[in-house]
C-alpha cells in the first residue's frame, strides 16, 4: 500500500481546480483564442510585410526604368557630340 507522502506525489493537485487544468473546455476555449489572436497577429505581420516587399519590388523597377534612359540618354549624347564635331571639324 502506497504511503501517504508517495500519494501526494504522484495525485494532481486537487487546489488548483478545473481552472488549472488546460484540458477542460473553459480553457480550450481561452487557449483557441489566445492562438486564434497570435494567428491574426502574425497574419497583419504577413500582410505588412508583402505590402512592403511590393513598394520595393516598385522602386526596382522604377529604379531599372531610370538606368535604362540614363543608359540612352548618354547613346544620344555620345552621337550628339559626334555630330557636333562632325559639322565643327568641317567648318574649318
Amino acid at each position: 500500500m502506497p504511503s501517504k507522502k508517495n500519494e501526494a506525489k504522484t495525485r494532481p493537485n486537487m487546489r488548483r481546480g478545473a481552472a488549472a487544468d488546460p484540458a477542460t473546455p473553459s480553457n480550450a476555449g481561452l487557449t483557441v483564442g489566445r492562438e486564434r489572436g497570435l494567428l491574426q497577429h502574425e497574419l497583419a505581420n504577413l500582410q505588412q510585410m508583402n505590402l512592403s516587399l511590393q513598394a520595393v519590388l516598385q522602386m526596382v523597377v522604377s529604379f531599372n526604368k531610370i538606368i535604362e534612359e540614363v543608359s540612352q540618354n548618354s547613346n544620344h549624347l555620345a552621337e550628339l557630340n559626334e555630330g557636333w564635331s562632325t559639322f565643327f571639324s568641317v567648318q574649318k
